[in-house]
This record gives C-alpha cells, sequence and structure tokens, in this order.
C-alpha cells in the first residue's frame, strides 16, 4: 500500500510542477522587448504606431484655383502663402485674416494643410510638394514662311563690322585682337 501512495503522489507533484513552469513562462517577458522598450538610445514614440494620415481630397472647385505653395512662422503666429491661379497672384495671408475673398480657417501642421474659405466654399488645401523634375522648355520657333514686313527689312549690321570704303578708298576689315599669353614663372 505504501507503493501505491508514492506512485500517485509523483505524478501529482510532476503535474503539478510542470503546469506551474507552464505557467510562469507563459507570463514571463522577453527580456529583449523589456531593453527595447526602455533604451535610452532610440528616440521618443519609437515602436509606438501612428495612425497613417488620411488622404485629402483636393480636386474640389477651390483646390483647381488656388494652391498653398508655404508656410512661415514668425513671432508665434504663421503666415501662408497661397497663389490664385487665375490671376496668377500670390498672398501671404494669417489664419482669421481675408483678402480677395480667401480667408484661412485653420492650419493641420501634422497633415501640412490649411482649411480655405474661398468667396463662401471651405476646402482643405494641403502644401505644395517640391520635384526633382526639370521643367519643360518650351522654344518659339520661327516661322518658315518669311512675312511681307520682313522680306522688306535689310538685316542690321553691328556697328564695328562695317565694311564701307574709307576716305582713303581701303576697305575696313574687322582686325581681332590678339591675345597674350602670359605663363607662370617654374
Amino acid at each position: 500500500m505504501k507503493q501505491t501512495r508514492t506512485v500517485t503522489r509523483i505524478p501529482f507533484r510532476l503535474i503539478a510542477i510542470f503546469g506551474l513552469s507552464f505557467g510562469v513562462l507563459l507570463h514571463a517577458e522577453d527580456p529583449n522587448k523589456q531593453l527595447k522598450e526602455n533604451s535610452p538610445f532610440l528616440p521618443e514614440g519609437h515602436g509606438k504606431k501612428t495612425e497613417p494620415a488620411k488622404p485629402v481630397v483636393t480636386n474640389g472647385p477651390v483646390a483647381k484655383q488656388l494652391e498653398f505653395r508655404g508656410l512661415m512662422k514668425l513671432g508665434g503666429q504663421y503666415s501662408f502663402s497661397l497663389f490664385d491661379k487665375r490671376s496668377n497672384k500670390g498672398y501671404w495671408l494669417k489664419q482669421g485674416k481675408s483678402e480677395d475673398g480667401i480667408r484661412i480657417d485653420s492650419y493641420d501642421s501634422k497633415g501640412m494643410s490649411v482649411m480655405v474659405n474661398f468667396n463662401g466654399r471651405s476646402e482643405r488645401l494641403t502644401l505644395i510638394s517640391a520635384s526633382d523634375a526639370p521643367m519643360n522648355v518650351t522654344v518659339n520657333r520661327p516661322s518658315s514662311k518669311p512675312t511681307a514686313s520682313n522680306a522688306n527689312k535689310k538685316p542690321v549690321i553691328p556697328p564695328g563690322l562695317n565694311t564701307q570704303n574709307n576716305s582713303n578708298g581701303s576697305t575696313n576689315k574687322r582686325v581681332i585682337p590678339r591675345r597674350r599669353v602670359i605663363l607662370p614663372k617654374k
């Protein structure tokens, strides 16, 4: 009878030890995780998930006419640069101030956008980002057909290139002055 007691106690003890150790393992924290969270070398807010910025729809009538080009903070107060594409005019406005029917109601520093009220319509405009792409170059090509006014004109000769005869009868040719090169001493 003694053997049955020890046999039943050993599995009970083993089950209790395994159960407790399994519970401790589940609740134990990874030391590397703790080090990553409390590291003095990481910037503040590292590892915290931030919400992605919601895309701002800027295809309304105000966005087609106005561009948010820049901002400046001077003396704790923001000034915003807006450009009117139709009138080809730029404005520097402070929040709440109005000029030519344009007023800035609010500014979102995280989204780099302003809420603009333009002639009674409110819309959010985002800051235009600079691009590395080169600008298109437009070239005015002369027309291939000469016009009547161009056909009657004589070409203009610069004053130094006149090849008319002098009073002594010789023709003047333009003389190109010679350039003297002075080499450094060795």
